[in-house]
Order: C-alpha cells, then sequence, then structure tokens
C-alpha cells in the first residue's frame, strides 16, 4: 500500500510543478549549441518563458511531457518510499535491540534512492525530450516530434 500511496503523491504534485518543469528545462536549453554570447535568449525570465511559450506554443505547451511526468514522479516515489518503508518493516534498519541504526538505514535510503533512480530514468528521459520539443520560433537544435498520445 505504501508503494501506492507514495506514488499517487508524487503523480499528484507533478500536476501542480510540470508547468515550471516545462520552463526550466526551456531555459536551460536556450543557450546550448551556441558559443557564450552569440544568439538572443529565448527567455529573459522564468515569467518571460510563461508567456513566451504560452503565446508561441499554446497556454497546453505549459503541460507538455505531462504523462511520462506523471509517471516519473509515481515510479520514483513508491519505489523510494515503498522501498525504504519495506527495509524498516522487515528490520533491516534496526539492531537486535530494535533500535534504528544511523548506518543502516542510511544504506537503506540510498538503495531506495538509487533503485527508484534506476527504474524512473526512462519516464524521464522521455519527459524531458517531450518537453524540450517546441515551436520551430523558438526551437533548440534538432527537435524530435513526439504525439504524447502515442508516447
Amino acid at each position: 500500500m505504501d508503494f501506492i500511496i507514495g506514488g499517487l503523491a508524487g503523480a499528484g504534485a507533478t500536476v501542480i510543478t510540470n508547468p515550471m518543469d516545462v520552463v526550466k528545462t526551456r531555459m536551460q536549453l536556450q543557450g546550448e549549441l551556441k558559443a557564450r554570447g552569440e544568439g538572443p535568449l529565448r527567455y529573459k525570465s522564468i515569467f518571460h518563458a510563461l508567456y513566451v511559450i504560452g503565446k508561441t506554443d499554446g497556454l497546453f505547451a505549459l503541460q507538455r511531457g505531462l504523462a511520462p511526468a506523471m509517471l516519473l514522479g509515481f515510479t520514483m516515489n513508491s519505489v523510494r518510499l515503498g522501498g525504504y518503508h519495506t527495509t524498516q518493516t522487515l528490520g533491516w534498519t534496526k539492531d537486535a535491540s530494535g533500535e534504528t541504526v544511523l548506518t543502516k538505514a542510511m544504506a537503506c535510503a540510498s538503495l531506495s534512492g538509487a533503485l527508484s533512480g534506476l527504474t524512473g530514468n526512462p519516464a524521464f528521459v522521455l519527459k524531458t525530450r517531450i518537453q524540450a520539443s517546441a515551436h520551430p520560433s523558438i526551437a533548440v537544435g534538432r527537435q524530435h516530434k513526439y504525439n504524447e498520445r502515442k508516447a
């Protein structure tokens, strides 16, 4: 149950944070493929990026990549939170007297975090590539066309 609750919390939060993730991805890419100071900056600030993306690609573009982002949030949170809870339930974080051992807890938390990153990576790559795709007038480099309904 912890896997599902953790995953749903991550997927739900993604709906709220995805527009800022789209803006962050686009702002990170705007200077790529050019020498420093060469070419105009498409986005001058976060608010300007929201405006430009909304005007050029449409308001729904601010939720671009939402499906893989929700899959990423679900996967990462369910594996990380559910995995760590499982190690606690199995007693892997405690000593013989039942006290939590910091080093064991850190090792279990690290393992859970690493597994969540490993399982979430494919969704992260897909999310980022979809979020980066833009109208040709503001696109950076070669763009891949994705149909989110089929992705």
